[in-house]
């Protein structure tokens, strides 16, 4: 049963990488500058995000005496956000792209 078992996280792990390969970048923070987060869905836009769980997205209550989450629906602070975004995306001097060791450290399982 345990080996099993590995054998289909094994499984898992692989398919779960070549979907990676196929669809997704991964890119770190090279700099010692914060980089605040923040989401946009068309022209909504939500702002400041620290992170990517039910908490930091405001779904669900969390250990902070408050978490303030700006809701934002103006087209112009949208594109705003994206060309930020876009920016920093393509900027080599800030970020650098660790998809391979992300992929590699899922194989590795």
């Amino acid at each position: 049963m345990k080996l099993r078992n590995e054998l289909t996280q094994k499984a898992i792990a692989r398919e779960c990488a070549a979907w990676i390969k196929e669809k997704v970048k991964f890119k770190s923070n090279v700099t010692n500058e914060n980089m605040v987060g923040f989401i946009t869905f068309d022209v909504i836009s939500y702002m400041p995000l620290n992170g990517f769980t039910t908490v930091d997205l405001g779904c669900e209550r969390g250990n902070n005496v408050y978490n303030y989450i700006q809701k934002t629906e103006e087209i112009q602070f949208s594109r705003h956000y994206l060309d930020l975004f876009n920016d920093l995306w393509n900027d080599s001097e800030k970020l650098q792209d660790v998809t391979d060791e992300v992929i590699e450290s899922i194989i590795i399982i």
